[in-house]
């Protein structure tokens, strides 16, 4: 809002590891001219990047306790889900592995105990959802399983990253199952809203400030059919357009009360365009995990970097090259 009106403060912009794409976006939403780009690479020598494939969950549990026997050190293992994260956490503890759990339907204090027995060594391992990294700095984490199929390379990579901080040699570990990418379709198309759903928040907005300056967001969310999830991504995306403010105390005014149906196609279609995109990034995803090349020469060319010398020498593929490439 400030530089819109003219003022031009110092601006320093931060993420974690992204593609091009997103670094270019980050520069024209801000609106930066010429800035100045700081990219510390992403290229460790001391993780060692391998995939296992799997043709069932019966076959991936047992290869998920062979690689637990064989680790020494703390680590992660991540899933996709809530339901996964709790049937792999019981699983592990009938073979007696000393493990916690980690997501977001678990109290807060609870969250806190797991997490604190996780950063002082009392577990050999955390089962978690994605809920659980994030300014979580440990450093000497010697493992992170992905038990599921991210659903991108950059996820993959932000999360694999977390291992071995300390610079000692630590294993990235991806179980491949072709099925788990219907599980990363479904989230995508639970995602974002569709054209129905932007139509029935415009409209009930419309209703609700008919005659007032604003409305609560709880009256917005009670007045369609639209998941509340859903409703926060339409009214997160009316309000980056300006179509409507945010008043200190919550409610929400209609700024442009008057779009016609062309108007909310077009705010539709932007959500089409990010579900075709995240599935770009799945099907990339998907090929790093079929693929027969060096693993970090494909993360590095993902992330538009200098490549690193193929074979790298320490990655499956490099130690142990396979005849040939997976194929769906």
């Amino acid at each position: 809002a400030l530089r819109r009106n003219g003022v031009r403060p110092p601006v320093l912009a931060l993420t974690a590891t992204a593609p091009q794409q997103v670094l270019a976006s980050i520069v024209n939403q801000l609106g930066l001219v010429d800035p100045h780009v700081v990219n510390t690479g992403i290229y460790r020598s001391n993780l060692h990047y391998e995939v296992l494939r799997t043709v069932n969950e019966a076959q991936k549990r047992e290869q998920l306790l062979r690689v637990l026997r064989d680790l020494d050190g703390i680590g992660i293992v991540y899933a996709a889900t809530i339901k996964q994260v709790q049937e792999i956490a019981r699983f592990l503890e009938s073979f007696g592995f000393r493990v916690g759990m980690y997501h977001g339907r678990m109290g807060a204090r609870e969250r806190h105990e797991m997490q604190d027995r996780f950063m002082a060594g009392d577990l050999h391992a955390i089962v978690a959802t994605n809920a659980f990294g994030m300014g979580k700095d440990k450093p000497d984490i010697r493992f992170v399983i992905h038990y599921s199929l991210p659903g991108s390379l950059e996820a993959y990579y932000q999360e694999s990253g977390r291992a071995g901080r300390d610079g000692d040699p630590s294993r990235c570990i991806l179980f491949f199952q072709l099925e788990d990418r219907r599980t990363q379709l479904y989230f995508t198309g639970g995602k974002y809203p569709r054209p129905e759903d932007v139509r029935a928040v415009y409209q009930a907005l419309q209703r609700l400030t008919m005659g007032i300056d604003s409305t609560p967001v709880t009256e917005v969310m009670a007045s369609t059919d639209v998941p509340q999830t859903k409703a926060r991504v339409v009214l997160s995306l009316l309000k980056d357009l300006e179509v409507i403010g945010r008043r200190r105390d919550g409610r929400i005014t209609l700024t442009k009360a008057d779009l016609s149906g062309g108007n909310l196609d077009a705010i539709a279609a932007i959500y089409r365009t990010r579900a075709d995109t995240d599935r770009d990034k799945l099907e990339r995803m998907m090929s790093y995990g079929q693929s027969a090349r060096c693993r970090w020469t494909l993360l590095l060319e993902y992330f538009a970097e200098a490549e690193a010398p193929e074979p790298c020498g320490q990655c499956d593929n490099c130690l142990d090259p396979p005849d040939e490439a997976m194929t769906a």
